[in-house]
């Protein structure tokens, strides 16, 4: 439990009520199956600090109790486990997170992608790109900048093609990527 002892500032004037601590902590760990309006909150702010901290043990702390607690099939700290090891570049873990989704929803497969290409793991990208479902204007313009950061523009073009004949709308983001 002494992983769980961070709080970040920020998150005490945020989301979070004076009296409780922000992030999970031993004692207010035990009660987040009575209280699922505040868990979620307190879990995935905390995955996000973690990530932009790169406080991996801190994280993967949080992982474990998310694990014992039975939270893991919650869509939102799911998502937040994926988008903590990809910040962190532990792609093989965002993976195995991701692997172990029954569905694959459009939030988990951009959260990925956006993992992949920012570790320029651009073949993992494509191919995830490729057989995604519900591709959004965040998702070819993820694989988009990828592609075209990593010096496959002819290929980047290609992708935003098939984005206009698919129907979803380029933003100011796709555009400069183009």
């Amino acid at each position: 439990f002494s992983l769980l002892t961070y709080q970040s500032p920020r998150c005490l004037s945020s989301v979070t009520p004076l009296n409780q601590p922000p992030h999970p902590t031993e004692e207010n760990l035990k009660g987040l199956r009575s209280s699922k309006p505040n868990y979620e909150l307190l879990i995935i702010s905390a995955l996000k600090d973690y990530s932009s901290m790169l406080l991996i043990p801190k994280g993967q702390g949080i992982h474990g109790h998310i694990a014992k607690l039975g939270l893991d099939c919650n869509i939102f700290i799911r998502n937040s486990l994926i988008s903590f090891y990809s910040k962190c570049g532990l792609i093989s873990s965002a993976k195995r997170i991701f692997d172990d989704c029954e569905k694959l929803d459009a939030v988990s497969c951009n959260i990925m992608l956006s993992g992949y290409v920012k570790l320029r793991y651009m073949n993992d990208a494509r191919e995830l790109f490729d057989k995604m479902p519900g591709k959004n204007c965040v998702s070819f313009t993820t694989m988009i900048m990828g592609l075209a950061q990593n010096g496959s523009s002819s290929e980047a073009i290609k992708v935003f093609q098939e984005m206009m004949m698919s129907g979803v709308l380029p933003n100011e983001v796709t555009m400069a990527s183009v």
